[in-house]
């Protein structure tokens, strides 16, 4: 069996345990490989430092920073909390036009919304707006963009 890959990190001035070591996801978070499955390197070390997780929790970062792998940092909570964390640390800044992949904005989001009503097809809307269809779907239905409200297209 292969030798586990030491984790190595490097300590920032605000305590967090920068990790050097290991490939990240796109959101930032280390990874590690065990037994052919990837999981973030925080779930591991959580649960190697403090016991099992509860099925439907994350390990989240007092810290704010997906690299820091200091499990001092960590607390567990469901998606509903992080989610609270988030809005309380004002860390929504990567929703809607503001998340780096968004590829509309809030004005485009209302005229989609605007031609639908008026019998425009969603699959015209995608060719249009340069998405897939089922984007339009999700901005119609409200199930993505439910932040923007209805107005006057600027």
């Amino acid at each position: 069996m292969k030798k586990p890959k030491p984790i190595e990190f490097v300590e920032n001035e605000r305590g967090c345990f920068i990790c050097t070591s290991h490939g990240r996801t796109r959101g930032g978070y280390p990874r590690l490989n065990r037994g052919g499955k990837w999981q973030h390197l925080s779930r591991w070390l959580w649960a190697e430092c403090f016991g099992e997780i509860p099925k439907g929790y994350y390990v989240c970062h007092r810290c704010d920073n997906p690299a820091c792998i200091n499990p001092e940092h960590f607390f567990l909570g469901t998606p509903k909390m992080n989610t609270a964390d988030m809005i309380a640390k004002s860390r929504d800044h990567c929703m809607g036009e503001r998340h780096s992949q968004a590829k509309l904005n809030a004005n485009e989001v209302r005229e989609i919304r605007r031609l639908y009503r008026r019998g425009v097809s969603r699959l015209q809307l995608a060719r249009k707006f340069g998405v897939k269809e089922g984007t339009i779907q999700s901005i119609v239905y409200r199930t993505s963009w439910r932040s923007v409200q209805e107005g006057a297209v600027a």
